[in-house]
């Protein structure tokens, strides 16, 4: 399910409504000059960086000079790689964008001829978090229209769409990774509980309407495999942001119901009709379902629920590979994805393939959630997708979020640049707040990974279980083989030598400061802990690195992985991989989960660790940054394979797994361009450096 609020009868033909506005994205081309196609932000996190589209290729001679109304002031502009028709204008910091006010972007003509102009909205993180909670009704559901602020008045129309409100309550989540906010994390709640009250005993959820306060169900849903998928999605994401397995217990019920809802309508070719009553398998729906199954099973390995567990991670692998071999059409050349699969079994698309939905948000959502940006047929898919709705590096007039998320995928930053101004232009005109979900969560996709470490106020105990209460405020990414999916912190992950969606490891970094010392935890889910001399041929941190403060082209690196005692067949503990000396067990702990834990052991359910690293950030071994420090740059990348290179069991071939990390390049230079961010500056050092964990440094 896909687009704006609309009957399932849209979904088979254009969304059907102009752009309006001509006001807002007016441009001119006048004595020849430059036509700009669309601008504005690229991202609404960003309000000082603006993305420019033009008609037609620039050339050194194209543009004079750049003015901005409003008193706002240019600091520089520049072509963009691989975009020769796009301009990147950055703003002075004294002079940013103000979210609601409209402003007019001028291009003078060197020839003299009249300036090409473009006026747009700017928007901001704020706002739209603003946009969602306006649209939260006091029970906790989320209406898809604003009841204009403040506060709901009687009689405001309210129509409730789960599908929508789900994408609202993860915007909200996505704003709790940017800003920290925890009364976030209570709005998504709100919308939990109120959806899990709303559920009818098959799992089902119907839309409601009504004037405020009073509203009622439709008895009806656009559909059931998306309502239950996005469901699950939210609270996948909502566990991530928590950790709060008290109430993941009492949602267990609220889990089965959503999955029995895409159990509803599984069919043997393990694609799901849209409802019962609407027997069309849709593209955009089953896409989803991939991620519904996957976060579901995602849930219930952190429960222990084994059958609902091995269920779902089936259930999601054979949906994906469902949709890559059932939906996708290679001809005509490059491929592509169709819209939906009828009854009959026909596919949806050829000369149909024209219309911005379905037609290109079918292919989205495909690349979107269910490829990663090294798959040649999303590949295939993105060529034909950027051919037919980014013809000339110009984005369709009805481009949603989709667009510039497919394109992230796929690494292709020249289209996202194109198309994130187009998609805030349509904002304006479909102010709904499951868009404003969306434009946050494309502002996490897009931000630079700032690690937010929180102070430990009072001692933190040393040991490996993550019991102390300090931990629950500790900033957490997550790591996985097909992280980019579903909320993981991984940006780019590459192959040894081939991975798939199937039962692996789940990797929680932990970050807490305590005086000087960084703590780093890692609790990892993992069926297949392996065991290798080669650091990053073997699962665990591979490596932690730390730019030095006095010389920039030096990395300090920590690598921890696993390697067994000689001639033992299980692994008792990890292995510092020849960068620590004088391991102080007073500032380590490490602990297995429970489970054989015995090299590459396909039978145990549970097989993982924790592993807690207390690291001293001011010995020059860890980077040497100086007292007074807040801001530094770090590297992390995890490795998690199955198999070491060489063995013949059970992989004749060698090994199979991923290595991901938060940024792109292979070595400690390219892989360190990440911030920490302290919540407390580090102090000046109390006690003698031989009281410490000393790091020997590369």
């Amino acid at each position: 399910m896909a687009g704006e609020p609309a009957t399932r009868s849209h979904a088979i033909g254009p969304l059907g409504t102009a752009l309006a506005g001509l006001m807002l994205g007016a441009s001119w081309n006048l004595a020849g000059a430059h036509e700009i196609a669309v601008a504005g932000q690229i991202s609404i996190a960003d309000m000082h960086t603006i993305s420019v589209v033009f008609e037609d290729e620039l050339d050194s001679s194209a543009f004079h000079a750049i003015s901005i109304s409003g008193g706002i002031e240019v600091a520089e502009y520049s072509h963009v790689p691989d975009g020769p028709n796009l301009l990147l204008v950055e703003l002075k910091e004294s002079t940013p964008l103000v979210s609601g006010e409209v402003c007019t972007i001028t291009v003078e003509d060197p020839a003299g001829g009249a300036p090409a102009q473009f006026s747009f909205e700017a928007f901001s993180l704020e706002g739209e978090v603003a946009n969602i909670r306006e649209s939260q009704l006091p029970g906790g559901g989320i209406s898809t229209n604003v009841s204009g602020a403040p506060g709901w008045n009687l009689g405001d129309p309210i129509r409730i769409v789960p599908y929508f409100a789900c994408s609202s309550a993860m915007g909200l989540l996505y704003a709790h990774r940017l800003t920290g906010d925890t009364s976030l994390l209570d709005d998504a709640r709100r919308y939990l509980d109120w959806h899990g009250d709303h559920f009818e005993p098959d799992g089902t959820i119907t839309d409601y309407t009504g004037r405020f306060p009073n509203y009622s169900s439709t008895g009806d849903f656009d559909s059931t495999d998306s309502y239950g998928a996005l469901y699950l999605m939210l609270q996948w994401l909502y566990h991530q942001e928590t950790e709060d397995f008290e109430y993941l217990r009492e949602a267990l019920p609220f889990l089965e119901l959503a999955e029995q809802a895409m159990d509803l309508t599984y069919e043997p070719d393990n694609l799901t009709w849209a409802k019962p009553t609407y027997r069309v398998k849709y593209t955009m729906d089953n896409a989803e379902v991939v991620q519904g199954y996957f976060a579901a099973a995602r849930l219930a390995e952190i429960l222990g629920e084994e059958e609902f567990y091995s269920h779902s991670i089936e259930r999601a692998r054979l949906v994906r590979e469902a949709v890559h071999s059932e939906l996708f059409v290679d001809e005509p050349a490059p491929g592509r994805y169709g819209w939906a699969k009828s009854e009959g079994g026909t596919i949806h698309q050829g000369w149909e393939w024209e219309d911005y939905y379905p037609h290109a948000t079918a292919n989205e959502f495909a690349i979107f959630y269910t490829h990663t940006g090294t798959d040649p047929q999303g590949i295939a898919a993105w060529e034909a997708h950027r051919e037919q709705f980014l013809p000339g590096g110009v984005p369709h007039p009805r481009a949603s979020w989709a667009m510039p998320a497919s394109a992230l995928r796929m690494g292709d930053d020249a289209a996202f640049l194109a198309a994130m101004p187009r998609v805030l232009e349509n904002h304006r005109e479909w102010h709904y707040a499951h868009r404003s979900g969306h434009l946050i969560k494309l502002a996490w996709l897009t931000r630079e990974v700032r690690v937010r470490v929180p102070e430990v106020k009072g001692h933190l105990a040393v040991r490996a279980d993550f019991t102390d209460p300090a931990w629950r405020g500790a900033y957490r990414m997550r790591f996985h083989r097909l992280g980019e999916l579903m909320g993981f912190d991984n940006r780019m992950t590459y192959e040894y030598p081939r991975a798939s969606l199937d039962p692996h490891a789940v990797h929680t970094i932990y970050f807490l400061k305590e005086g000087r010392f960084l703590h780093l935890g890692i609790h990892a889910r993992d069926r297949f802990i392996t065991s290798a001399a080669e650091r990053i041929d073997s699962d665990g941190l591979a490596p932690f690195s730390i730019r030095d403060a006095l010389d920039p082209d030096v990395y300090h690196a920590i690598f921890y992985t696993f390697h067994p005692d000689e001639g033992s067949a299980t692994i008792p503990v990890p292995h510092p991989a020849h960068l620590f000396k004088g391991e102080n067990r007073a500032r380590t702990a490490f602990e297995f989960l429970d489970g054989g834990n015995a090299p590459n052991n396909p039978d145990s359910r549970d097989t993982g660790y924790f592993l807690h690293l207390r690291i001293p950030l001011d010995h020059p071994s860890a980077g040497a940054l100086p007292p007074g420090t807040r801001r530094f740059e770090l590297g992390l990348r995890i490795a998690d394979m199955d198999g070491t290179p060489g063995q013949e069991w059970p992989w004749g071939s060698g090994a199979e797994g991923r290595v991901m990390q938060l940024s792109k390049g292979t070595d400690l230079a390219t892989s360190t361009s990440n911030m920490a961010e302290l919540e407390a500056a580090i102090p000046e050092s109390t006690s003698p450096t031989s009281d410490l964990w000393i790091i020997t440094g590369r």
